[in-house]
C-alpha cells in the first residue's frame, strides 16, 4: 500500500522533534531534510522521538539541497543515520554514495531535475535499477503532456520488475502522478503538510479530495483534460460523487498540450473515462465514436468513456445547458443571442435550434462565424459590426469573466438591457461581471454553475452506470462555485 510521507526541513533538532510529534497522526513516514539544519543534528534524540519510520536525506546543492558546512560530512552522517535506525537513506544516484554506503534495500537512489523531464529518463531508470534492492526515486519537472507519459512508463517498467520506486512529476502539472501513486505502485507519495520541499507536493486538502488511503492499484481512474485546467471544479464534484456512490475510483485533472500524447497517457495509465474542456472538445469529437445526437449535431465531445481500444464520446454539455432553461423559458420560438464561436457555442446553438429557438451568433472571428452559417440555420454577425441585439435570452459562451479576466465582460453592459434572461456559461466565479451587470438592469440570471452540475451528473452516470441521488444534487446546486 502506498504510504504518505511528510518531508521536514527543520533548522534545529528541537524543531524537528516538535514537528514529528505534531504531524505523526497525519502520515506514515517522515523524510528529514538534514541539509536544512543550521547546526549539527542530534540523531540519537531525533530517532528516539520518531514514532514513524524516517528517510534521512542530505541533498546536495546541485539537486535542490541547501548549501551548508556539513556537505563534506554526508557519508558519516548517513552511516550514523543507518546505525540509529533510519528506514532509508536518500542519496543522489549520480553522487556514487549509494554504492559506497552499501545499505541495500535501505537505500533510496534518487534523481532530480527541477527544470524539465530529460528525454533519456527511461534509460536512466533502467540504469538505476542495476543497483540491487534500492528504491528508485525520480522526480522531474513536468512541462508538457509527454513528460507525464514518460514518467508513467518508467513507473510501470519498475513495477513490472517488482522494483520499489517513487517516480513522479514536479510542478503543478506533475500532480496527477503524485495522486496516482497507489495505482502506479509507488512506495510513498510526498505530502506538504509542513513547508513544501518541492512544488506540486500534495496538500492536506488534496489528500482529502482524492480520498488518499482509501484507493489502491485497482481503483478506476477518471480525469478532466484541458489547457488550462487548474481552475476546474470537476475534481471536487466527481470525487465527492464517487464517494457518495461508493465507487472505488478517483478523478484527477491533467493539463494537455498535445492530444496524441494524452491518448497514449490514458492508455498507459488505464484511464477509464475523461471530461473534456477547452480547447479539445472539437478535436476529441474527431478522435472518438460519438454516441449521442448531441455530439453528432454539435461536432464537439466533452465526455469520453474508454472501452478496450474504442473511445466512446458524448456531449453532456447539451443536456446541462438546457436543463436550467426549461424551468425558466419556453424554448420553441424563443429569440436567443449567443456570444462566442467556439466549441461551447456550437453546443449551445445546436441545443437551442434543436428546440426550435431563433438563434443569432455574435463573435469577433469572421472565419468561425462562417462555419456557423454553414452548420446551422442561424444569423451570424461580427460583434464589432453588428447592430444592437435584442431578444429573450443572451448567453455568454466565451471564457471572458473567468480568471484571469474576472473583471471583464464580453459585450458592452448596455446591450444586456435588450434581453429578459442572461446566462453565463462561465462557472468560476459563480457570479461574473456579466451576470452582475445583467442583474442590475433587471434581467433574470443563470449561472454556469447550474449547467456544470447537470452535465457533470450526467458524466458520472456515463462513467459508472449509476444515477446520483436528487437530494445530493440539489445540495450541490446550492454550493458556491
Amino acid at each position: 500500500m502506498t504510504r504518505v510521507c511528510i518531508p521536514l526541513s527543520p533548522a534545529t533538532t528541537e524543531e524537528c522533534c516538535e514537528k514529528m510529534r505534531q504531524l505523526a497522526p497525519c502520515c506514515d513516514l517522515f523524510e528529514i531534510r538534514a541539509d536544512a539544519f543550521v547546526e549539527d543534528a542530534d540523531l540519537a534524540r531525533i530517532f528516539r522521538t520518531a514514532s514513524r519510520p524516517l528517510i534521512w536525506t542530505h541533498r546536495n546543492e546541485a539537486e535542490g539541497g541547501k548549501n551548508n558546512p556539513r556537505q563534506g560530512q554526508r557519508m558519516a552522517e548517513y552511516q550514523s543515520a543507518l546505525e540509529h535506525g533510519a528506514a532509508w537513506v536518500d542519496v543522489e544516484w549520480r553522487s556514487g554514495l549509494g554504492r559506497q554506503l552499501d545499505a541495500g534495500e535501505r537505500t533510496v537512489l534518487s534523481f532530480h531535475d527541477f527544470e524539465r523531464t530529460p528525454p533519456d529518463v527511461l534509460p536512466m531508470i533502467r540504469e538505476m535499477a542495476e543497483m540491487p534492492g534500492a528504491v528508485i526515486k525520480v522526480a522531474t519537472r513536468v512541462v508538457q503532456t509527454r513528460d507525464l507519459l514518460v514518467l508513467a512508463q518508467g513507473a510501470r517498467w519498475a513495477s513490472e520488475r517488482r522494483r520499489k520506486h517513487v517516480i513522479f512529476g514536479m510542478g503543478i502539472d506533475g500532480k496527477p502522478l503524485r495522486v496516482l501513486a497507489p495505482q502506479l505502485g509507488a512506495e510513498w507519495t510526498y505530502a506538504a503538510l509542513d513547508t513544501p520541499t518541492a512544488e506540486g507536493q500534495l496538500s492536506g486538502d488534496d489528500l482529502r479530495l482524492f480520498r488518499f488511503g482509501q484507493l489502491g492499484r485497482t481503483s478506476r481512474i477518471f480525469a478532466v483534460i484541458g489547457n488550462p485546467v487548474a481552475h476546474s471544479r470537476s475534481p471536487s464534484f466527481h470525487n465527492a460523487a464517487y464517494g457518495r456512490l461508493g465507487q472505488d475510483a478517483v478523478y484527477i485533472s491533467i493539463r494537455v498540450d498535445d492530444l496524441s500524447s494524452y491518448l497514449n497517457l490514458a492508455s498507459e495509465l488505464g484511464i477509464s473515462g475523461w471530461s473534456v474542456t477547452l480547447p479539445w472538445k472539437a478535436e476529441m469529437a474527431r478522435a472518438c465514436d460519438p454516441q449521442d445526437e448531441a455530439s453528432r449535431q454539435s461536432g464537439v465531445v466533452n465526455t469520453v468513456r474508454r472501452e478496450g481500444n474504442r473511445l466512446l464520446g458524448w456531449n453532456t454539455d447539451w443536456y446541462g445547458f438546457l436543463q436550467p432553461l426549461r424551468s425558466r423559458l419556453s424554448l420553441k420560438g424563443m429569440r436567443a443571442t449567443i456570444l462566442g464561436a467556439g466549441g461551447v457555442a456550437r453546443t449551445a446553438v445546436a441545443a437551442l435550434t434543436g428546440e426550435g429557438a431563433q438563434v443569432t451568433v455574435m463573435a469577433r472571428r469572421r472565419e468561425a462565424l462562417e462555419e456557423f452559417r454553414r452548420a446551422f440555420s442561424v444569423t451570424a454577425r461580427l460583434l464589432d459590426e453588428a447592430p444592437p441585439a435584442s431578444g429573450d435570452l443572451i448567453v455568454n459562451t466565451t471564457p471572458v469573466g473567468m480568471s484571469p479576466a474576472e473583471n471583464e465582460i464580453a459585450v458592452p453592459a448596455s446591450l444586456l438591457q435588450n434581453f429578459r434572461v442572461a446566462y453565463d456559461l462561465v462557472y468560476t466565479p459563480r457570479e461574473t461581471l456579466f451576470l452582475r451587470e445583467a442583474a442590475q438592469q433587471g434581467l433574470q440570471t443563470i449561472s454556469g454553475w447550474e449547467m456544470f452540475i447537470h452535465q457533470a451528473a450526467e458524466q458520472v452516470r456515463i462513467f459508472t452506470g449509476q444515477n446520483l441521488p436528487q437530494d445530493w444534487l440539489n445540495a450541490q446546486l446550492g454550493t458556491e462555485g
